[in-house]
């Protein structure tokens, strides 16, 4: 086979795209009291399942609560984080006013709980509807306030059929980067002894806030007509899930002086990659040269390709 036919078979040149991975950490704390009655009992606050409230008569009223988590950057397209976890309800009154808020939060330099960043969403019941809520860029409140310029409201949710209830309720909040720059939001809370929803959000915000792809806090809050008696989550999680790197382009390849020549840009400059060559595809056994990091183009190359021909690939260094 001549050079040139074998330059036509060897340019078979392909990226090997790598899976999203998921990591999960459960939030340990140190969970803080945000607000509350000056008796308001906190315990558990160095684990995953916080008890807010002693259980007397509204000792859990018109609370928040906080807790760091692993800084997480939403930095690329499909990289998602889930906040998720299980909160039990004691002594609930059960109207309509009777709301439970949670979210994902930015601090955002604030030395205190006001000045974030984030999302949160508060539940519907009967007769009162529930919201999805932007922290506001500039603002002087709470984290979790929908008054004084707080937040904005994204989405009005559709009413419960029911109030809250002293039972068990199984809660989700998402935020995934789109390709548009925005964040697919979805949200959730269901009472497990019925599955009804309380909380079911889904909006694209397609104008987020400057530096709001990064998260530090999670945040929950009961109101003043919840009445809660007392409030135990129940192993709260934040898991990222990285989205599908863009893989890089290959501008040319083909033979320069005996020696086989692959050209790449749109490489991630702190990933490193390796070209590797196999005989009949099957597989790719044999590394050729180093493997390359630092830069975001590079021209790989194979200076004795086998006679006949090869296939070639640029996979991501292990």
């Amino acid at each position: 086979m001549s050079r040139s036919q074998n330059s036509t078979l060897a340019a078979l040149v392909t990226f090997v795209a790598l899976n999203a991975c998921a990591n999960g950490a459960l939030v340990t704390g140190t969970w803080v009291k945000a607000s509350g009655a000056t008796g308001m009992a906190l315990t558990n606050t160095t684990t995953a399942s916080p008890t807010w409230g002693d259980g007397t008569t509204d000792n859990a009223d018109a609370s928040s609560i906080y807790s760091p988590m692993t800084t997480i950057t939403l930095a690329n397209p499909g990289d998602k984080v889930v906040l998720s976890g299980s909160a039990q309800m004691f002594g609930i009154t059960g109207t309509a006013g009777s709301i439970f808020r949670f979210g994902i939060f930015n601090v955002n330099g604030s030395a205190n709980t006001n000045g974030w960043l984030g999302y949160f969403v508060q539940n519907a019941a009967s007769g009162g509807s529930g919201s999805l809520q932007e922290r506001a860029l500039v603002n002087t409140t709470s984290f979790t306030s929908t008054s004084g310029g707080g937040s904005a409201s994204l989405q009005t949710l559709p009413l419960a059929t029911s109030a809250l209830t002293s039972a068990v309720y199984n809660f989700s909040f998402t935020l995934e980067r789109n390709a548009l720059n925005g964040l697919i939001i979805t949200t959730s809370l269901v009472r497990t002894s019925d599955s009804l929803q309380f909380a079911g959000a889904s909006f694209t915000d397609t104008a987020v806030n400057a530096g709001a792809f990064t998260f530090d806090r999670v945040g929950f809050q009961g109101t003043t007509d919840l009445n809660a008696d007392k409030l135990q989550l129940n192993n709260v999680d934040v898991t990222f899930t990285a989205g599908a790197a863009p893989l890089p382009v290959i501008t040319t390849s083909g033979f320069v002086e005996g020696a086989f020549h692959v050209s790449v840009e749109g490489m991630t400059p702190a990933t490193s990659y390796v070209l590797k060559r196999s005989s009949d595809l099957s597989s790719f056994p044999d590394t050729v040269g180093s493997t390359f990091t630092g830069f975001a183009t590079n021209t790989f190359i194979d200076p004795s390709p086998p006679a006949g021909k090869a296939f070639y690939r640029i996979e991501v260094a292990p």
